[in-house]
């Protein structure tokens, strides 16, 4: 063979030889969608609480801090005793972050319906529920705050009228 022959005929060796080998690709990992994200801190916080691992509850996402990201609102219901006593079950409240959710809050006990508000603290929607009297005192709406780290019980204040979304009717 010539070198002329040798080189028209090295392009085409050269395709076949590298279809042979197959192509490698870098593998991409699809990261998972929100709704998995919050599933999986669901299931992490449950752990990090002992939580037995039939836990059920259930969820609302809502964005509760107008950055855009759905944050996710569980409300506990089985296994009863883990989460639950005779005025309500746990609330945990995650905050969409990074492709991930944090906790924004764990309050108990809770009962719905509750509402989501439109009034806000600290750029968060506030969370009004039901409480019931105790001793002396009436039953009445409090809004749940946010208080820059967290939404707790602390600093909760009554409210006359709320207006939102109604969640866990």
């Amino acid at each position: 063979m010539t070198i002329k022959r040798i080189a028209r005929f090295l392009p085409f060796a050269a395709c076949i030889f590298l279809a042979a080998c197959g192509t490698t690709h870098n593998a991409s990992v699809t990261p998972p969608s929100e709704d998995e994200a919050f599933r999986l801190a669901m299931e992490d916080y449950i752990h990090f609480r002992d939580g037995p691992r039939s836990s059920r509850y259930d969820t609302i996402r809502i964005d509760l801090d107008g950055d855009g990201h759905n944050d996710g609102i569980a409300l506990m219901a089985t296994p009863y005793l883990s989460w639950c006593n005779d005025e309500g079950c746990h609330m945990i409240i995650m905050h969409a972050e990074n492709g991930g959710f944090t906790l924004a809050g764990d309050i108990a006990p809770v009962r719905g319906p509750l509402i989501v508000s439109d009034s806000r603290t600290n750029g968060w929607r506030d969370i009004v529920m039901h409480v019931q009297g105790h001793m002396d005192a009436d039953a009445q709406d409090i809004a749940l705050r946010y208080d820059g780290k967290a939404y707790t019980p602390l600093g909760s204040v009554p409210v006359a009228e709320a207006k939102g979304v109604k969640i866990f009717p």
